[in-house]
């Protein structure tokens, strides 16, 4: 036994005073080193805990939601997440812009510390996740049928997604950023990267191309379309009318005692405008003199001869005059007083279409008019500035306009030539500004004037001014009757959700990894 652990061995029993503390110090060492060892220890398996809890493995490699048999990661879950709440900022922008900034989330806040509903509660986080959760659940349906049908994804689509990650790419590069992945990373979290991106990506291809072709494989002869339609009539053939509302004198409401008493007091005031409508309806003979009674109740609201002219297809006429526009009876002149919670509708019938007209096929390149920001100009108390920079604007737009048009002039205004002048000139969202199967009215009043005019002809070409900018439009030529584009399309899309609803629903069911979704947002 060597001498240091003859020492460790005795006991301080009998042990002389040094003896006694050589011990308890050769003690105190042996547990500061162990204590150190131990301490060293933990905090390496915490350290390397903490970059395993942050790093993607754990996002990518656990379950964070079951939809049927199919396992999703939170990385997985971000990514639609990120897809749904895009998809509802483009319809906000594109169909409510000026109320856009109140109609969404700050985006300096995260969407679970901001409610969406005041009166349930519900967050902005759970709001979005309930469309995510819904959209996985309908994509798996669609996924799984797909591979159990050993549906590939198209060439052309395959194209598509190889195109979009390069324009993820590039934007990356635009943005400083060393690598596709960081990027990725910033968009949909940590343990996104270009695998993982592609394949869930490639997931949302193969269910909108297999939706597609599924829609596709239905077939239907000319007699079916007719008898489909002929159903249908009353909700797809489309009605021109003309109406205004004349007004009731409504009560105030916080004025009477009980429901009742208001009730009664609306239904008088109702009453007494049925009356004056239809005074007013007696000395109605025609159209002009349906528009002119109009602009003499209201000329503040009716003024022009639109504006009391609508035209819609049935199933958009509502409750209130929607029967009386569809009687089968209704004939040009007819004329009536309807009666609707605020007063009483004045109503003139002019047509009603079976849509038995061939539509059109064009292509566009749209030269969009910049908008100019009001709110720039508030300064501005005569809007001298501000006008001149919205004619401005025009104006570019207008010379930039003519420019293409004159290059497109140079080359025989061919179809090829505008294809190619498209790209990074047009402000039109069809793709590569081809629209098939226009129907009348579908598109800007003088784009369809010019469309549907009786005398087009194949190869015609023009450059005509709208709202919207300066259009340098090309016709391809007639197609099917809006008719049958119309029984087509409806009964297909019958069909197709009739099969897609045959192969069941899938219920999604949250997995301990979930808590790592979202957390960007």
């Amino acid at each position: 036994m060597s001498d240091s652990k003859a020492r460790d061995s005795v006991t301080p029993s009998g042990a002389s005073r040094r003896e006694l503390r050589d011990y308890y110090e050769r003690k105190d060492r042996k547990r500061t080193r162990l204590a150190a060892t131990l301490i060293a220890s933990a905090l390496v398996v915490l350290f390397a805990g903490a970059l395993f809890i942050n790093s993607g493995v754990i996002r990518r490699s656990f379950t964070a939601m079951v939809v049927g048999s199919t396992k999703y990661s939170a990385v997985d879950f971000n990514y639609f997440y990120q897809q749904a709440f895009s998809n509802y900022q483009n319809v906000v922008y594109q169909n409510m812009s000026d109320l856009a900034t109140s109609m969404l989330p700050n985006t300096s806040k995260p969407h679970k510390s901001q409610i969406y509903d005041e009166e349930t509660g519900e967050t902005w986080a759970e709001f979005i996740s309930s469309m995510a959760v819904s959209t996985l659940e309908e994509l798996t349906v669609l996924y799984e049928d797909a591979m159990r049908n050993n549906y590939s994804l198209p060439d052309d689509m395959r194209q598509k997604l190889d195109e979009e990650i390069e324009s993820l790419r590039s934007t990356a590069s635009m943005y400083g950023m060393s690598s596709l992945n960081k990027y990725l990373t910033s968009m949909f979290g940590p343990g996104m990267n270009e695998k993982e991106f592609r394949r869930l990506a490639e997931m949302t291809y193969i269910g909108d191309a297999y939706s597609e072709y599924k829609r596709n494989e239905f077939t239907y002869t000319d007699a079916q379309l007719n008898e489909y339609y002929e159903s249908k009539k009353d909700s797809l053939d489309t009605f021109t009318y003309r109406y205004f509302l004349y007004s009731a004198d409504m009560p105030d409401e916080d004025s009477f005692a009980d429901d009742d008493a208001y009730e009664e007091a609306r239904q008088s005031a109702v009453d007494a405008a049925g009356a004056q409508a239809a005074e007013l309806l007696a000395g109605i003979s025609d159209e002009q003199a349906f528009t002119d009674a109009a602009a003499e109740y209201d000329p503040a609201t009716y003024t022009g001869d639109d504006s009391t002219k609508r035209v819609y297809m049935g199933e958009l006429l509502g409750s209130i005059y929607g029967p009386w526009l569809r009687d089968g009876a209704r004939k040009y002149g007819d004329v009536t007083t309807i009666e609707a919670n605020n007063g009483h509708y004045l109503v003139f019938f002019i047509d009603r279409s079976d849509n038995d007209y061939p539509t059109v096929d064009m292509r566009q390149l749209l030269v969009s008019i910049e908008t100019v920001n009001a709110e720039d100009y508030a300064e501005d108390e005569t809007d001298e500035a501000y006008n001149a920079a919205v004619e401005q604007a025009a104006f570019d737009a207008q010379t930039k306009a003519e420019s293409l048009y004159g290059e497109w002039g140079d080359a025989d205004f061919t179809d090829e030539k505008l294809l190619e002048l498209i790209p990074g000139n047009s402000g039109d969202s069809a793709e590569n500004g081809l629209y098939e199967n226009v129907y009348k009215l579908q598109l800007d009043a003088a784009v369809n004037d010019w469309l549907f005019d009786p005398g087009r002809a194949p190869g015609d070409h023009e450059l005509i001014e709208s709202d919207a900018g300066f259009h340098l439009v090309y016709f391809t030529g007639q197609a099917e009757a809006y008719r049958d584009h119309l029984a087509d399309t409806r009964k297909r899309d019958e069909d197709f959700n009739a099969w897609k609803e045959g192969l069941g629903t899938l219920e999604s069911q949250r997995r301990w990894a979930y808590r790592f979704a979202m957390e960007i947002y």
